[in-house]
C-alpha cells in the first residue's frame, strides 16, 4: 500500500501527470484496502509460527485497522524476537502506533534479548522503550509501562536505573484517583 501511495504521489508532482495511470493506481488501492479489511489480525502471527516471516510481516503491515494491526504487528514482532531476529523485530516493533503496545512489545524484544545474554542491547532498547512510556498519556498504562520498563532493566543488570524507574512508576499509581484504576495500575 506504502508503494502504491508513493507511486501516486509521484504521479501527482509532474508537470503532465499520466491520468490514467493515477486513475488505474487509486483503484487498484481501494481493491487492496477492501481486501485487507477482512484479514483477521490473528493471520500474521500463524504465518510467523510457520516461519514465513516476510509473509507475516507484510500481511501486518497491510492490515488497514491501527489497533487490529499494532495487534498482528506485536505478535509477529515477538515470534521474529523468539526467533533470534531481534533486529528484524524491533523495527516491525517500531512500526506500531499505540504507544502502550509498541513499549509492551519493544519490551518482548529485550525480554528475548535478556534471555540470549544480550544485556547490553536489552539496556538499549529498554531505555528507548522508558522514553515512549513517558509519552502514554492514561495513568494506569504510563505506570504499567514505567513498571515494565524497570523489569527489563533490572534483568539487564542496571538495578539502580531499574529502582529509580519503578518508583517513578509507583508516584504515578499512587496519584491515580479512581479506585477502580488504583487497582489495575
Amino acid at each position: 500500500l506504502a508503494e502504491v501511495r508513493t507511486a501516486l504521489e509521484l504521479i501527482a508532482v509532474q508537470d503532465d501527470p499520466d491520468l490514467a495511470s493515477a486513475l488505474s493506481l487509486a483503484y487498484h488501492y481501494d481493491e487492496l484496502v477492501r481486501r485487507n479489511a477482512n484479514i483477521p489480525s490473528t493471520l500474521p502471527a500463524v504465518w510467523a509460527a510457520l516461519g514465513q516471516f516476510t509473509r507475516a510481516e507484510a500481511l501486518a503491515i497491510s492490515i488497514g485497522d491501527p489497533r487490529r494491526q499494532a495487534e498482528a504487528l506485536a505478535a509477529v514482532a515477538e515470534a521474529l524476537a523468539k526467533a533470534g531476529q531481534y533486529q528484524r523485530a524491533e523495527a516491525l516493533a517500531r512500526l506500531i502506533a499505540e504507544p502502550a503496545k509498541q513499549v509492551g512489545t519493544l519490551l518482548e524484544v529485550a525480554e528475548a534479548l535478556t534471555g540470549a545474554g544480550q544485556y547490553e542491547q536489552t539496556a538499549s532498547i529498554a531505555v528507548q522503550a522508558k522514553a515512549l512510556a513517558r509519552s502514554i498519556t492514561d495513568p494506569d498504562e504510563h505506570a504499567g509501562a514505567l513498571a515494565a520498563v524497570a523489569g527489563a532493566l533490572f534483568g539487564a543488570g542496571q538495578p539502580q536505573h531499574a529502582a529509580s524507574l519503578a518508583e517513578q512508576a509507583e508516584a504515578v499509581a499512587r496519584s491515580i484517583t479512581d479506585p477502580e484504576e488504583q487497582v489495575s495500575a
